[in-house]
C-alpha cells in the first residue's frame, strides 16, 4: 500500500509504502475482520521544490503512528506478553557441520484458538516470516453448532524472509487435526529453508 500526503496548494506526494496481512474469521455464517498487521515499511523524504529533502518530523510522526497502530491492534490478541514466543511455536538450536542452525516448528491443531493464530502471525511477521491464510474457518466442533471453537479449515502460505514459500491446505467438516510447518535458519549465513509442511487430517 502506498501512503500519500496532501497539503494545501501543493501536489500530493508519496510518504511511505508498506505491506499488510489481514486475518479474517468465519463466525456464525459471516466473515469478520479480526486484525491487520503492517510490515516492511519504507519511508520517503518530502520533496521541496522538486528536490528530495530529509523531513524528520513527518517521518517521526509516521513511525509513531505505525507503532501506535500496532499497539492498538495488538490489544485484540490474547494476553501473551509482547515478544513472548507463542505456544504454537517451538524452537531448537544445534550445530550442523560446525554451523549454528535454528529450527522453528509451527504447530496448529484442534486446540489452537483464533487468538493463537493471530498472535502467531504477528510474531512471525516481526521476523519477516509471513504466515498468511487464504481461507481460515474457526467454528464449533459439531456441525458448527455445538462443541468448542477450533480450526475447521486452514488454507494458506508460509513465506520466509528469503522469498521461499510453500502453500498448505487442511481440514473440512470433520477432518482437521494438525498442520506442522518446519523451517530452519543458519545463523552465520542468514540462510533459511522450509524443511517440511505436514498435514494430518
Amino acid at each position: 500500500m502506498e501512503v500519500y500526503a496532501i497539503e494545501k496548494h501543493k501536489s500530493e506526494y508519496l510518504t511511505s509504502i508498506a505491506k499488510f496481512t489481514h486475518v479474517w474469521i468465519f463466525e456464525i455464517g459471516a466473515w469478520k475482520f479480526v486484525e491487520g498487521l503492517s510490515y516492511d515499511h519504507k519511508v520517503f523524504e518530502k520533496p521541496i521544490n522538486g528536490k528530495s529533502s530529509n523531513h524528520k518530523i513527518m517521518r517521526n510522526k509516521l513511525i509513531l503512528f505505525v507503532f501506535g497502530s500496532l499497539f492498538f491492534l495488538s490489544s485484540f490478541t490474547n494476553n501473551n506478553t509482547h515478544g513472548k514466543q507463542p505456544a504454537s511455536i517451538t524452537r531448537t538450536t544445534k550445530l550442523v557441520n560446525g554451523n549454528e542452525v535454528e529450527k522453528t516448528v509451527i504447530l496448529l491443531d484442534r486446540n489452537t484458538s483464533r487468538e493463537d493464530v493471530i498472535y502467531t502471525c504477528g510474531f512471525l511477521a516481526n521476523e519477516n516470516v509471513q504466515l498468511t491464510f487464504d481461507k481460515l474457518i474457526i467454528g464449533k466442533s459439531f456441525l458448527g453448532l455445538v462443541g468448542k471453537n477450533r480450526i475447521r479449515v486452514a488454507e494458506g502460505t508460509i513465506k520466509l524472509s528469503n522469498g521461499s514459500s510453500q502453500t498448505f491446505k487442511a481440514g473440512g467438516a470433520f477432518s482437521f487435526k494438525t498442520i506442522k510447518i518446519q523451517y530452519s535458519n543458519t545463523v552465520a549465513t542468514k540462510s533459511s529453508q522450509i524443511e517440511m509442511v505436514e498435514i494430518i487430517d
